[in-house]
């Protein structure tokens, strides 16, 4: 009787083991899924970025140096680790009319506000602008 109790011990004691080592196993394959899965997504939101930014700053130099446009761009510079804008214009027309042009323009590409402009004083027809790029 006793060699049957010890047998029945041993043998639970034998199941609950493999049900615990399954058990750990399941755990740490939902462990390493989720480690995956987050992983990808932060890169895939990285990487999301960097295209989106990459397809603005494309999308503003096809705007900025379209031929169909009243200006010639001299300079285009950005400062500020990428932060701010600046573009060197000569143009032909009024100064108000290229500062809608310009607003309109920036806005559709990402550049929101207008920093600063400033018109040359030796009567040419140049404009400096800088503006805020907000990523």
């Amino acid at each position: 009787m006793k060699k049957f109790l010890y047998s029945i011990a041993c043998i639970v004691l034998i199941i609950i083991f493999l049900i615990q080592g399954k058990l750990i196993l399941c755990a740490e394959r939902e462990k390493e899924k989720l480690t995956s899965t987050l992983i990808n997504e932060t890169s895939y939101k990285t990487m999301g970025k960097n295209v989106e930014e990459s397809i603005k700053i494309n999308r503003l130099m096809e705007l900025l140096y379209s031929k169909n446009r009243q200006y010639e761009v001299n300079n285009l510079s950005f400062k500020e680790e990428g932060q701010i804008l600046e573009v060197e214009v000569n143009y032909s027309g009024t100064i108000d009319h290229m500062r809608e042009e310009f607003k309109v323009l920036m806005s559709s590409a990402g550049f929101q506000k207008i920093e600063s402009y400033q018109e040359d004083d030796k009567g040419r027809k140049k404009l400096c602008l800088s503006f805020v790029f907000e990523k």
